[in-house]
């Protein structure tokens, strides 16, 4: 937030060069650090779990074709300033945050823990997901400004489920033996 003033001056010609009305004006302007290029995902409505998501989270979902395959989701972080911006990502702890031990918490995979992301350009953030199970995972994360003053976090939940491939055949039969 920053806070701007000025004064508004009003000249007319019958009047000389003194002012003819004087009012004093202020404001106040709110400026994102970033802009966290992410589509929309409906994954909050399909989420089944004992409490409801905050809003605050933003949801990264990812797909996965089959167990034990890794699969990366990658999105941008713009910066609109003119100063560079440290980041870093920091995996929230334990199992009170989602409900899954530290094992499960292992599917997941900040490829892009910190980094700069310099004024006027973006940045690519890239996330891992290799489920050994079926089930639905999730991991929770803060994305911290490090840079800045005071610190800003932007928290994400990142959801990862798993869908069984599409096998086909090109032959209508297979003789194996």
């Amino acid at each position: 937030v920053d806070d701007f003033g000025c004064e508004l001056l009003c000249f007319q010609p019958q009047l000389g060069s003194t002012p003819a009305l004087k009012i004093l004006l202020g404001g106040s302007a709110v400026r994102p650090w970033c802009h966290i290029e992410l589509a929309e995902s409906d994954y909050g409505s399909r989420r089944h779990a004992d409490t409801p998501l905050d809003p605050k989270y933003h949801v990264l979902e990812i797909v996965s074709l089959g167990m034990q395959v890794k699969s990366t989701k990658r999105f941008y972080v713009y910066n609109p300033t003119a100063e560079a911006i440290d980041f870093m990502w920091v995996q929230e702890a334990g199992p009170s945050a989602s409900g899954l031990d530290m094992s499960e918490q292992d599917t997941f995979r900040c490829l892009t823990k910190r980094g700069t992301i310099l004024p006027g350009k973006k940045f690519e953030m890239s996330f891992e997901f290799a489920p050994e199970s079926i089930d639905t995972k999730e991991s929770f994360w803060n994305f911290v400004l490090v840079s800045v003053k005071p610190q800003v976090v932007e928290y994400f939940l990142i959801a990862g489920t798993v869908e069984e491939p599409r096998v086909g055949m090109d032959m209508p039969c297979i003789n194996f033996g």
